[in-house]
């Protein structure tokens, strides 16, 4: 089971290092694109079960793991941190946007001053003391 466990998380951590690099230059969209394959990928993790027996023959001083698979998966628990807090940051980033674009959007009710057919329409207000003459 060590040879599939082993190139079960290089090829999480594949994915998730991909991920990271197109986050931290901020190509949202290349990093949605990876979207499929790091489900997959996470998906056969979750399959995935590791179980290191010792021989008892063999006595308890051989390696009952490939030496590379806690290597693998201490790189694989670095890259998911440093994941998680760039995801953290472009949804942060996106929701600032959205905020600072739905805040210049005028009222629903206001008034512009364009007509239907989209010319621009002058107010024709009279200041207060025009009113007063005209009384």
């Amino acid at each position: 089971m060590t040879p599939d466990a082993l190139k079960t998380l290089e090829t999480v951590l594949d994915v998730i290092e991909q991920e990271n690099v197109q986050l931290k230059a901020g190509d949202i969209t290349a990093a949605v694109s990876l979207l499929a394959r790091k489900e997959a990928a996470l998906a056969d993790l979750d399959r995935l079960d590791i179980v290191c027996k010792r021989d008892s023959d063999a006595g308890a001083s051989i390696e009952c793991c490939s030496v590379k698979l806690p290597e693998t998966a201490r790189r694989l628990d670095d890259a998911l941190q440093e994941n998680r807090t760039l995801l953290r940051q472009a949804m942060t980033a996106q929701s600032l946007i959205v905020r600072l674009l739905t805040s210049a959007l005028p009222d629903a009710g206001a008034k512009t001053q364009y007509s239907n057919s989209g010319g621009y329409v002058a107010k024709r207000e009279q200041p207060g003391r025009a009113f007063r003459n005209n009384a």
